[in-house]
């Protein structure tokens, strides 16, 4: 059997909660049938999609990932701005940017590097931190894509508090019709 499963950071649900307050009034001029919006408890922060593996694949995985772990030490991540993938005549993801040590970025491509030992192939595009609130729906008209980018642009993510990282996690993803429900299964620590 096998396991749809991503590494990611976890946030603690007071992040979780200032995001979602943060973006309320977006959320209710948006609703899920414009916008998709990503659950208050699986707000996260994705540093590789493994896809579809096998256990014994995800468990050597993550006792690889706990070698290398060990040897980066904890770090803080801040927030910057909301905005668009991949650009404002075809909005398909709201995001709010990551600004974060070079440290996770070294991370991240030895993440990519591991796991492509492992048939995961890596990812082209280059890692740009990011959290995903919502998938923006296709069907909707030019007018509303304007609105919402005006609306995104007045909002201020900058004043959240600063997190404080010291662990990585694998999760599973069960896709579910009303959304995916998200299980860490490891628990990775940095070193000291």
């Amino acid at each position: 059997m096998k396991i749809r499963s991503f590494v990611a950071v976890e946030f603690p649900s007071s992040i979780q909660d200032a995001i979602i307050s943060q973006t309320t009034n977006l959320r209710k001029l948006y609703p899920n049938h414009i916008i998709r919006w990503v659950k208050p408890g699986n707000i996260h922060l994705t540093l590789k999609f493994l896809g579809d593996i096998t256990q014994s694949n995800l468990e050597f995985i993550a006792r690889s990932l706990a070698h290398e772990a060990k040897k980066v030490k904890p770090f803080s991540i801040s927030f910057t701005n909301l905005g668009i993938f991949p650009n404002p005549k075809k909005p398909k993801i709201i995001w709010i940017g990551v600004n974060s040590p070079s440290i996770l970025g070294e991370f991240q491509s030895k993440i990519e590097a591991l796991t492509s030992r492992h048939g995961i192939p890596i990812e082209q595009r280059r890692f740009s931190p990011h959290i995903t609130l919502g998938r923006i729906s296709d069907s909707n008209s030019l007018d509303t894509i304007e609105n919402l980018i005006i609306e995104i642009s007045s909002i201020n993510v900058s004043t959240l508090d600063t997190v404080n990282i010291s662990a990585i996690k694998i999760f599973k993803s069960d896709l579910k019709p009303d959304g995916p429900i998200y299980t860490a299964i490891y628990n990775i620590p940095f070193g000291e």
